[in-house]
């Protein structure tokens, strides 16, 4: 039995100095962990949104517009007691940004106010559809004393299309104040190359074992599916020590994972549910609810028998179709490499237990249980 494991403990200690490389911005505020407190979205195409986010975090600021702009379109940072103080220098702003690939905007500016100073991040030359780090030289002139900022796309920047900004840093030597109660940090673990996920389409309930040991005061941990973007929170403050607790939650899929990472994380701040102890992970499932829709299993009819199977499972439909069986751990067993309206699958390698058949034609895919004696 394979077990996820988390070991988080934070030290009471005092603070530490020290001359360093350091990030100047909270990660809280220009991570968006805070869920967004720290920036004015001035125009509806900015939201602090929860569909994807960078490295095992939640929220991520979007733009998005069906067409292209007539005027700028801003979202304004440094509120609630985020502004920016910096001494004149040199430093490096960095930012993560994921951008659909049919985007047509072609960049974003990133200012800093007073004193004035604007970076404009092209995005034509982004790889699509994943997380990239970006980097600008950022000069000041002058000190910089509790500065706002400003993300804007511009008019001649084409607008249309959909972006995702997150982790904004600004980075130059200064003194590192370490607290470890405090430290913005995430602790994760993720699928191997061989153990990615995928799932058909459809309506789950997703199942987690989970064991605290004495004396845990992490209130909380979340899963996540990249592909397509899908967080889980799951609390563990209010389950009995060192005993095997089952949580549940619906788990909606509104189209096939394939291949995807799944990972679990913590956040080591207090407010998101970090504290010292440990607890277990263990028997990750996903159990098949329904279908999203009922009207594509009227289009594609579907037999699959026998059911229970032992050796051979034949699959007949009305379309020619392909045809994949999973497991309820998310992993993808068989395929057909052809479509047709008759399929033949030996399942006497399988254990014993359910699986899922997804038989899907061009244009629908129906899920069926198969329970394999």
């Amino acid at each position: 039995m394979k077990q996820i494991y988390f070991f988080i403990i934070f030290h009471a200690a005092s603070s530490l100095l020290n001359a360093a490389q350091i990030n100047f911005l909270s990660s809280d505020f220009y991570g968006f962990e805070d869920g967004g407190t720290a920036f004015w979205i001035q125009h509806s195409e900015w939201n602090i949104s929860t569909e994807r986010a960078a490295d095992g975090t939640i929220y991520s600021l979007k733009y998005s517009s069906e067409s292209a702009i007539t005027d700028p379109k801003k979202a304004h940072g440094g509120k609630n007691g985020s502004s920016i103080s910096l001494e004149a220098g040199t430093y490096t702003l960095k930012m993560k940004v994921w951008i659909e690939a049919n985007a047509e905007v072609t960049a974003f500016d990133f200012a800093l106010k007073e004193p004035w100073s604007n970076h404009t991040i092209d995005l034509s030359s982004l790889k699509r559809e994943e997380w990239v780090e970006v980097s600008k030289t950022l000069t000041l002139t002058e000190d910089a004393i509790d500065a706002e900022s400003v993300i804007s796309v511009k008019t001649n920047y084409g607008g249309k299309g959909t972006f995702y900004i997150d982790e904004i840093q600004i980075w130059g030597e200064g003194e590192e104040i370490v607290d470890p109660e405090y430290m913005p940090l995430n602790s994760s673990i993720k699928t191997i190359d061989d153990a990615k996920l995928s799932l058909p389409q459809g309506v789950y309930n997703m199942t987690v074992k989970v064991l605290t040991e004495d004396n845990t005061s992490i209130s909380k941990f979340y899963t996540q599916i990249d592909k397509p973007w899908l967080t889980n929170e799951w609390e563990i403050k209010d389950l009995e020590s060192n005993q095997w607790a089952e949580l549940t939650q619906e788990l909606i899929v509104d189209k096939d994972i394939d291949n995807a990472t799944f990972s679990v994380f913590v956040s080591n701040h207090p407010d998101y549910g970090g504290g010292k102890g440990a607890f277990y992970i263990d028997e990750i499932l996903f159990e098949y609810e329904e279908p999203l829709s009922t009207e594509t299993i009227a289009k594609l009819n579907v037999r699959v028998y026998p059911n229970p199977v032992r050796d051979l499972l034949s699959i007949e439909s009305d379309q020619e179709a392909s045809v994949k069986l999973y497991n309820l751990h998310g992993q993808l067993l068989k395929a057909t490499s052809t479509t047709s309206t008759r399929h033949r699958i030996n399942v006497s390698d399988l254990k014993q237990g359910m699986y899922l058949l997804q038989v899907k034609s061009d244009k629908d895919s129906v899920v069926k249980k198969v329970n394999v004696r």
